[in-house]
């Protein structure tokens, strides 16, 4: 099975060769420079390797997509991750293969830093990389393990009538729904709703909730003192509210 390494170095040498780059020659396994037993410091770890110029002539034509394959802008399939497509769906392939997760699993969303120009780089204030792109991510609750995750590149065209956080859990989810479960997140994503539909589909949920969500009970809203905690119950679906330094569901 070729690793990631592997994968990279294939198709950075075949966009050089589709360049007819006369003084370039395929990168091997000896000089890629990244194994298992390489210097983990970037820099004497190319230099023990290769010249500088090696070097800026492999990154030079470094690629992570398949021009003959690459559909054009505005036809069907064609997507802002086309060009970086392959590799994600190659780590994202090794995650699932190499482990499974618990019963708990946890899903939120990350941000991964950058601020360059993208016109789907968002802003969430608090985070400690407030601008970046948005990754929804699915992980092993008891140790944080990465075990599936989804790009956000802005609204989608697909219908998503019980709202974005419904959509981003049960799609996510999607491969461990039907095997009990415990699906942990925020309220962002949590609604009565998406808790019934994950029940029905043998999975349970525990998450936090806004108040003036539909279907909450209002008799959980208003004023309540410090250390106070109400209950209430609908079939399967149990609602808490409680107030430690501010009001809590």
């Amino acid at each position: 099975m070729k690793t990631e390494v592997d994968f990279v170095m294939d198709f950075r040498n075949r966009f050089a060769q589709e360049e007819v780059v006369d003084q370039d020659s395929p990168v091997d396994e000896e000089e890629d420079g990244i194994d298992d037993e390489s210097d983990v410091e970037f820099a004497q770890g190319v230099a023990d390797v290769m010249s500088r110029n090696r070097y800026q002539s492999i990154s030079r034509y470094s690629h992570l997509s398949d021009r003959e394959t690459f559909i054009p802008w505005g036809q069907p399939g064609h997507g802002p991750l086309l060009k970086i497509r392959p590799a994600l769906d190659q780590v994202l392939s090794a995650s699932q293969m190499y482990y499974s997760p618990g019963t708990a699993i946890s899903i939120d969303e990350a941000m991964v830093l950058f601020q360059g120009r993208l016109y789907f780089k968002q802003y969430i204030k608090g985070k400690p990389n407030p601008w970046g792109v948005k990754v929804w991510c699915l992980c092993d609750a008891k140790n944080g393990y990465l075990c599936d995750f989804s790009f956000y590149t802005g609204k989608e065209d697909a219908p998503m009538p019980k709202g974005l956080g419904h959509h981003v859990i049960m799609n996510l989810g999607s491969r461990f729904l039907d095997k009990f479960h415990h699906f942990y997140f925020d309220n962002f994503f949590s609604s009565v709703q998406l808790a019934h539909d994950l029940l029905e589909r043998s999975t349970y949920s525990c998450a936090t909730v806004r108040s003036n969500h539909k279907h909450w009970p209002a008799a959980l809203k208003g004023n309540i003192k410090p250390g106070q905690c109400f209950w209430r119950q609908c079939g399967n679906i149990v609602s808490c509210w409680w107030r430690d330094k501010r009001p809590c569901a």
